[in-house]
């Protein structure tokens, strides 16, 4: 007997060692200590439940073994028929043992279950908890019957139940069994996702001290689309706007809160989620914005958050499928802290969600549709009775079935809203990644400031107007909401480093505005002043459908002067010398290129790469005070990438300019730095000094062969000056490493035109005497002699390298 005695108190030490030992989360710790008490004590079944609402009711937390399947059905426990309330008269411990039918008549419900199902018919349950408290209850089971006679069973429970009290006194097991039973005893389809997600909201506030944006995704019938629940975090609080320990019957105005958007399934994170069985997660939502080829479609779906970084965890039990949990946080992170909470809070609710909603989703979704207007509104006391008749006959057939809130005319807006890209969210969490605070939520409603007057430029992305802003003479570049994500991805960005980049010679932005409508006629044309154009915008308003055409519009200064190109072809640079020789201002020419590489180096200070760099992007502004005549101002941000810490992204499309492309972006999977910049700026360089195009009359393929595979550049002509020619041609190296940073660009353009300006302009003027068409060019550098076969094809030693 003493042998026994020492061998149990060995065991039993053993086992509460193993129970420290479990996950520190409670919910995953309590699911493994179920799993591991049923295999060290031989049993058939170990369940583990907490009490709440006192001892009004119990909820179970975990179980494990022959017939878990059939307990799991019984999530909340509220009544004298179920095994937990027979403790008001066995205080220490509960123990049941049946042969037969007759006998099983008298045991409570859950365990009745258990017999029928699964043919057991031993159960000893023990209360877990301290002196005078009772916090839950550990139970096991055996198909054998008398299994538990031995005396030594209940005491050796007892101390066991001991070990799962650290876990049941967590402060998030109190909060979770508040919420399960509350989504159980709601009725109501839109009660039940607020008190969803505004108990997940809560719990991972108070538990974690971190506040995270929460969405429920819901499964149509066949598994195509989605219906996304969302609610603005700020608005989930209490009385006096604080966050309130426990969750109350929600109100119609904290339900009209709740945005409902339609998604397609296809290529989203939910449905990865889904196939895959486990979390989905995107640590940076900016970084894999500009990475990936083709960007989940249910990252940015409104822009009440600020999405940096997103987790999708399955709604998932056997076979069956409700869709998805999604967290959001306004930082990047990789949710390695908080995974066992994320997992444990779906693992706890998941089974009463399936209870509440199987077999209802295809009625859930019309219902939705129904009484959705984009901001869900509904009063849960109403129940049935307020829906339109096959709504109300359809809750009124299924017993339990839940039903939806108030749909009468008031509260029904226009519909659902359907999936497009939402820009501006996309915008905050690129504009935060620049400048690391949070983007600004501009509210306007008619935008009457700014007005068109004339069109200037046209394109696949939109429209560019001459136009004012404020009475200030502007360029409005409008910008047309795009179809797929990667498109609307390179907008956002554009609009992020225009509003977030300030420099002498980059364009600068007056204002920015997204998800904008644009109303045609809105002023009868008898009416519309002379020299505009009669369209106005306005902001899409919340309670609209977001299918609906819109814009983003960038309100930039006014360049008089066009583009370099547009200077390069009306001769800037270049002055015919009769029918056999061109003069090249090159003075002008490096004064130009020390103006875009200062703009350029400025950007790759903010970790920002521009990626088409070339004339066509470089825009003039008329300025007195330079010696041009104007300034350089670098545009076009439409392809620029984000660097990272490790100073490299990884390229995915090799988007760009095919002329000006480095070598590198041929390659898909190739790293790009700062250096495929220094490669176009370098081709630049060429362009201006020959007045011409690069590869011209050659198609892209020939030309990737040629940059790419045979690792050839354009070719100077003979005498051009060697500084000039020679930092050119280091620019365009192959070997990125070999490629000068934009701050040793500038040091050698300005350094060689200080040194020999003096000399180099005095052999100028020799040069300006012995032409006289020349009076008044101030520079001439070189001369290009022209024959009869081709313009360009012979050139002569040149003059000088010399600044103004």
């Amino acid at each position: 007997m003493h042998c026994c005695l020492v061998l149990l108190c060995v065991q039993v030490k053993a086992v509460l060692q193993q129970l420290t030992a479990m996950n520190p989360n409670p919910t995953i710790g309590l699911a493994e200590a179920a799993e591991m008490l049923c295999k060290h004590l031989g049993v058939a079944l170990v369940s583990i439940v907490a009490c709440t609402e006192g001892l009004a009711s119990y909820i179970l937390l975990a179980s494990y073994g022959s017939g878990a399947a059939e307990l799991e059905k019984f999530v909340v426990m509220k009544g004298a028929d179920w095994s937990p309330f027979l403790l008001d008269s066995h205080t220490n411990h509960i123990y049941y043992s049946v042969e037969n039918d007759e006998q099983a008549l008298t045991l409570p419900k859950d365990w009745d279950a258990l017999y029928r199902v699964s043919g057991i018919k031993s159960f000893m349950a023990v209360p877990i908890g301290g002196a005078g408290e009772v916090l839950g209850l550990l139970t096991i089971a055996k198909q054998e019957p008398g299994a538990f006679n031995d005396e030594w069973w209940e005491p050796m429970l007892g101390v066991l139940a001991v070990g799962l009290l650290p876990q049941l006194r967590n402060e998030q097991v109190g909060y979770l069994c508040h919420l399960v039973r509350v989504l159980h005893s709601t009725q109501d389809y839109l009660a039940l996702v607020a008190l969803l997600l505004q108990g997940a909201h809560r719990l991972l506030l108070k538990t974690t001290n971190i506040k995270m944006g929460v969405r429920l995704g819901l499964l149509n019938q066949d598994h195509s689309k989605a219906l996304i629940f969302e609610v603005d975090s700020a608005k989930m609080k209490g009385e006096g706007g604080a966050d309130t320990d426990y969750l109350t019957t929600p109100t119609r105005e904290s339900m009209a809160d709740i945005t409902i958007t339609e998604i397609s399934l296809e290529n989203t994170l939910l449905l990865d989620a889904i196939n895959k069985g486990k979390a989905r997660f995107v640590s940076d939502c900016a970084s894999y914005l500009q990475s990936c080829m083709k960007p989940a479609t249910d990252i940015f779906i409104s822009s009440q958050q600020m999405v940096a970084s997103i987790v999708v965890l399955p709604l998932m039990y056997g076979e069956q499928n409700l869709g998805g949990l999604y967290f959001t946080l306004e930082t990047p992170s990789n949710f390695q802290n908080i995974k066992d909470m994320l997992m444990g809070f779906v693992n706890s609710i998941v089974l009463v969600l399936l209870q509440k909603l199987e077999g209802q989703l295809h009625q859930m979704w019309d219902v939705v549709v129904q009484v959705s207007g984009g901001r869900l509104q509904g009063d849960p006391g109403r129940g049935a009775a307020a829906l339109g008749a096959a709504a109300a006959a359809a809750a009124a057939g299924g017993g339990g079935s839940m039903v939806a809130g108030d749909t009468s005319a008031g509260n029904v807006n226009k519909k659902l809203f359907v999936k497009r890209s939402c820009t501006e969210a996309m915008l905050k969490v690129l504009q935060h990644e620049i400048r690391k605070t949070h983007a600004r939520n501009q509210k306007v409603e008619w935008v009457d400031d700014l007005v068109l007057m004339e069109t200037i430029g046209k394109g696949g992305f939109g429209v560019v107007y001459k136009g004012s802003w404020k009475g200030s003479l502007a360029a409005i570049k409008v910008m047309y909401a795009r179809q797929h994500e990667r498109q609307a991805m390179k907008d956002a960005l554009e609009m992020a480093v225009l509003t977030t980049v300030s420099h002498p010679n980059i364009i600068q932005v007056y204002n920015c505005f997204t998800d904008m409508v644009e109303d045609a006629g809105t002023t009868p044309n008898a009416m519309q002043p002379e020299g505009r154009i009669n369209v106005r915008f306005r902001r899409l308003e919340p309670e609209e459908d977001r299918s609906l055409a819109t814009c983003n519009i960038v309100v930039m200064e006014y360049c008089d002067k066009g583009s370099l190109r547009h200077a390069m072809k009306r001769g800037v640079f270049h002055k015919r010398l009769g029918s056999t020789s061109v003069a090249v201002d090159l003075c002008a020419i490096v004064q130009v290129l020390l103006e875009v590489a200062a703009s350029v180096q400025h950007l790759h200070n903010m970790q920002l790469l521009h990626c088409d760099i070339k004339p066509e992007n470089v825009l003039l502004k008329s300025n007195n005070s330079n010696p041009l005549g104007f300034t350089t101002k670098l545009s076009d941000f439409g392809l620029a990438k984000l660097l990272r810490d490790n100073y490299y992204i990884i390229n995915r499309s090799g988007s760009g300019t095919v002329t000006h492309l480095a070598p590198e972006l041929f390659q898909v999977g190739s790293k790009i730095t700062t250096a495929v910049d220094t490669f176009s700026f370098g081709i630049m360089m060429w362009e201006l000094y020959t007045g011409q195009r690069a590869y011209s009359g050659l198609g892209r393929d020939a030309i990737i062969d040629r940059v790419y595979k045979k690792q050839s550049r354009p070719v100077f002509p003979s005498g051009v000056p060697a500084l000039y020619s020679h930092l050119a041609r280091s620019c365009w190296e192959t070997d990125v490493h070999l490629r000068p940073s934009f701050a040793t660009i500038r040091q050698k353009l300005q350094v060689r035109v200080t040194q020999h300006s003096t000399t180099l302009c005095g052999r100028t003027r020799t040069h300006i005497a012995c032409y006289g068409q020349l009076a008044g060019w101030l520079a001439v550098l070189f001369l290009l002699h022209l024959t009869s076969h081709r313009a360009l094809a012979a050139y002569a030693a040149p003059l000088c390298w010399a600044a103004h």
